[in-house]
C-alpha cells in the first residue's frame, strides 16, 4: 500500500509542526513548506514521533489509523491554545497514570 502524501504549508510553525507529527504517526508522507518568516528551519529536524507524554497521548492513547490521528490532533490544538504550567502539570500526572495503568500503550 502506497503512503498518502500531504503538503503542509507553514509546516515549521507551532501548529504545522504538531500537525506533521500526527500525520507521521498515522503513516502519511509529509512535505513541509514554509517561508521561515516566523519560524526556523531546525524545526524540521525536531519533528519526531511522540512518546508517552503530551496532552494528545494521555487523553487519547495509541493511534492506529488516520481517523484516530485526526482526533488526536484536536488534542494537540487544544494544548497549543490552552498552554500553561497547570496543563503541563496535569500531563505529568496523567503520564504517571499511563505508566502504571498501561492506557495508551501499544
Amino acid at each position: 500500500m502506497t503512503k498518502k502524501t500531504i503538503l503542509i504549508t507553514g509546516g515549521t510553525g507551532d501548529i504545522g509542526s504538531h500537525t506533521a507529527v500526527q500525520l507521521l504517526e498515522a503513516d502519511y508522507q509529509v512535505i513541509m513548506l514554509d517561508n521561515l518568516s516566523n519560524s526556523k528551519a531546525d524545526v524540521v529536524q525536531r519533528v519526531e514521533k511522540t512518546g508517552i507524554s503530551g496532552w494528545a497521548q494521555v487523553m487519547h492513547g495509541y493511534t492506529s489509523n488516520s481517523d484516530q490521528a485526526w482526533t488526536k490532533l484536536t488534542y494537540d490544538f487544544y494544548y497549543i491554545k490552552h498552554f500553561s504550567f497547570w496543563l503541563d502539570l496535569l500531563i505529568v500526572f496523567r503520564t504517571i497514570r499511563v505508566i502504571f495503568s498501561g492506557f495508551g500503550a501499544k
